[in-house]
Order: structure tokens, then C-alpha cells, then sequence
């Protein structure tokens, strides 16, 4: 299903999409976002009133902004990245200071990620009813044993409580989980967005180890979202505590030049022994989108066909490919990012996994058209759509190629490619 469809247009101002990003509520961290428009680099939403500089630039940076009469900046180191917050007025355009700022000075914009880029209208990602019955809800057995996975995400729901199947708990240890969503409030479609990787990932290596970590968020905040620097925070927590063989990055997103500082920092010491899985992300085109399309990670887009028409989850490991290898039955879906995007592509279209039982209705699509909410009735699973539950595959699948002894970066990356 996807936007545009049930009630037509009402009269008056043509309808724009349902993006959580945009208007003058949307934050981040507590914060306001802002979208940068189409300057260098092309376009990219940013934390208002947040520089991210290099922690040797800092003295050069404040100096430069006294310059143009900017003062009184408060700096708060990032975790161990190396790199250093400023604040700055929340009404100055940052975009514009990193302009006037770049060249010599390493600075760059507090970056916002999301987990939910826009696909075909929001309604696309929504999680889908379906009948159990009708999908393999057995896991693959004996697969994924001496690995560790990491996953962060943004919220998890206690799995136990919405009465997960056992072998999606067993061997997962959560940072921290949420109360259940209410069945009498409205959701956003990131609703079990967390929980979904999660339990891909222990459908298709059982004996796997999942830990997370859950990103910060304020109150307000939108859903799915997260800062560069909050994102950087929970990795250094996770890498830090945590020996793990692939770290899940569900989420991405477009930066003014190609990279995230916060993030890439957190990650270089792990390279070496960790492989990182990202989403391509869901805008249909070859955007610059972090940090899938770092050279050290593997991004992972999505193919056209269902998940289930391509025997999920038995059949995975044979369509975990890559998407330029011109085989004549798959082909990426339209919303799928591509390019330095996307290494690899797995089913990312009505992929099962475990949810919540009972009626619970669910933000997508726009407004002013029935498809802004759909109120459906789950039976413990779902359908979830997008290339965040593509990475997961990938990984599971890798997981359960190199399981029974403890693997390597190269036994990791030759069973993907």
C-alpha cells in the first residue's frame, strides 16, 4: 500500500508528504531540525545550534566564529571520538557557518539519521498484519553459534512481554527496553522497528549472540531519529563493552560532504575486527547516504520481489547478492538507493518477523488521505518493508555461513561476496 490511494484530495493547498522531519516540530535530542535546502553537497537535515568539530580545531573554530561576532560557545567533548559539540545561537543557519568555516577548519554539522527514509509514502514502511500461519515462523536450526552481532536502534519494546517466540530472546541481551506500545494511542511506523532487526537477525542464526544499544533520545523527539553524535555515543558504549563480530546499522543518512564525523570516528578503531552492516536507505536514488556508503561498510539495498516469494527465510542465503551481478530474476526495488549505496542487496519487502498482538493503529502515508492511519489487527507477527530489514538479512546469513567457531573480518566479508 502506499500513498495517494483511499480518499482523494480535498480542496485547497495541494497535499505534501507525511515527513516526520519536516515542520516546526520536529526534533531532535530536544533540539530543532532543520532541512539545509539544496546547497553543497545536496540536501541534509541538521541539529540547529550544533557545530562538530575536530577537538585540535576547537581554539581555531571559536576564534573564527568571534570574527563574525558569534561568542560565548559552550563545547562538550563527543565520547572518545576525538571530536567536540558547539553551541551556537539555535536560530543561526549552520549550514551557512560550515560554509563560511570550511577549508582549513575541520567543522561540519550535527548530522540527522533516520530509520524510516521516504518509500512510496510512509504507509509503504508501516508494519503489515499478517496471519502466521501462512509464513515460516520456525528459525533456521544450529546456525550462527560463537557469533556476535551488535544492533542499535532507537527503541526496543521488551520482547518477553509482547510474548516473543523463545528462540527470538535467547541469546539477545538488550541495553535497555521500553513499556509496549498502547494499543489506544496512535503509532509512528517506526513502531517495532528495533525489535524486527533483532529477530530477523535470530531467525536465520538462532545460536547467534544479539546485544544492543539503544540511542538517547529527548522527549518530543521524532520517531526513528537520532544525531550523529548521539548515534557515535552508542557505538563507543557498544564497541566498548562488547566483543562483536558485525555491528547492524538500520538507519542513515544524506550529509553536506559525505560523511559523518561523529559516527566514522567511533567506528575506525573496530574495522579491523568488526564488520559494519548498514541500510542503503529508501529514497530511490544514489544519494550520499551514511554509513552505508563508507567504503568500510556494507550497504545493503533491497530487491523488488517479496520476501516470501523468495522462500524467506530458507532461501535467503542464495539472494544475498550483489545487485549489479545481472541476474535475470532480481532487481532492486525502485525505492532502493543504489551505487556506492549498496554493495549488496537481500529481501527487504514484507519480511516476517515478530511484533505485538492485538489492534493498534499506525501513522504513514499523508494526510488528509485514509491512508495516514491504518488501525489493523496483529496476531504476534508482522511484515516489515524497507532496506533496514534487508541489513539484518545479510547479516544473518553471514552469520550462519561462518557459525561454529569464533570468525574473522575475511571469513565474515568472503561469505557475503
Amino acid at each position: 500500500m502506499s500513498a495517494g490511494h483511499g480518499k482523494g484530495p480535498s480542496k485547497g493547498k495541494p497535499r505534501s508528504p507525511a515527513n516526520p522531519l519536516d515542520g516546526p516540530r520536529a526534533r531532535v535530542g530536544g533540539k530543532r531540525i532543520r532541512h539545509s535546502g539544496k546547497g553543497v553537497g545536496g540536501a541534509y537535515y541538521y541539529v540547529t545550534g550544533e557545530l562538530v568539530a575536530d577537538s585540535g580545531a576547537v581554539d581555531d573554530v571559536l576564534v573564527a566564529l568571534r570574527r563574525i561576532d558569534i561568542a560565548e560557545c559552550p563545547t562538550t567533548p563527543v565520547g572518545d571520538t576525538g571530536l567536540v559539540t558547539i553551541e551556537v545561537d539555535a536560530r543561526t543557519r549552520i549550514d551557512q557557518l560550515v560554509n563560511l568555516l570550511s577549508g582549513p577548519l575541520a567543522v561540519e554539522p550535527n548530522h540527522v539519521l533516520t530509520t524510516h527514509f521516504h518509500l512510496g509514502g510512509l504507509a509503504v514502511l508501516r508494519p503489515q498484519a499478517v496471519d502466521p500461519a501462512k509464513i515460516a515462523t520456525r528459525p533456521l536450526k544450529g546456525r550462527g553459534e560463537c557469533v556476535t552481532i551488535g544492533v542499535i536502534d532507537s527503541f526496543f519494546y521488551d520482547p518477553v512481554a509482547a510474548g516473543h517466540p523463545s528462540w527470538a530472546t535467547e541469546g539477545v541481551d538488550f541495553d535497555v527496553v521500553g513499556a509496549l506500545p498502547a494499543e489506544r494511542s496512535t503509532h509512528s511506523v517506526t513502531v517495532g522497528h528495533g525489535n524486527a532487526v533483532v529477530s530477523i537477525i535470530k531467525q536465520l542464526a538462532p545460536e547467534s549472540r544479539v546485544v544492543t544499544a539503544t540511542v538517547a533520545t529527548a522527549k518530543g523527539d521524532v520517531p526513528g531519529t537520532m544525531s550523529d553524535t548521539a548515534l557515535a555515543d552508542a557505538i563507543e558504549r557498544l564497541l566498548g563493552e562488547h566483543r562483536v563480530h558485525m555491528l547492524v546499522l538500520p538507519l542513515g543518512g544524506s550529509t553536506r560532504s559525505g560523511a559523518m564525523p561523529a559516527t566514522a570516528r567511533a567506528l575506525d578503531p573496530y574495522l579491523g575486527s568488526t564488520v559494519v552492516i548498514a541500510s542503503a536507505g529508501n529514497s530511490g536514488d544514489d544519494p550520499t547516504v551514511y554509513p552505508a556508503s563508507d567504503p568500510d561498510v556494507v550497504g545493503v539495498g533491497a530487491w523488488k520481489s517479496s520476501a516470501m516469494d523468495l522462500a524467506y527465510a530458507r532461501g535467503a542465503a542464495k539472494v544475498v547478492l550483489a545487485p549489479y551481478a545481472g541476474l535475470p530474476k532480481l532487481a532492486l526495488a525502485p525505492w532502493s538507493n543504489s551505487g556506492v549505496c549498496a554493495q549488496l542487496a537481500a529481501p527487504g519487502v514484507r519480511v516476517p518477523a515478530p511484533f505485538l498482538t492485538g489492534t493498534y493503529t499506525i501513522e504513514g502515508g499523508e494526510k488528509n488521505t485514509g491512508d495516514f492511519v491504518s488501525k489493523q489487527n496483529f496476531k504476534g507477527w508482522a511484515l516489515f518493508t524497507g532496506t533496514s530489514f534487508a541489513a539484518p538479512i545479510a547479516a544473518g546469513v553471514a552469520a550462519g555461513a561462518v557459525g561454529g567457531s569464533v570468525p574473522s573480518v575475511s571469513d565474515i566479508l568472503e561469505a557475503l561476496f
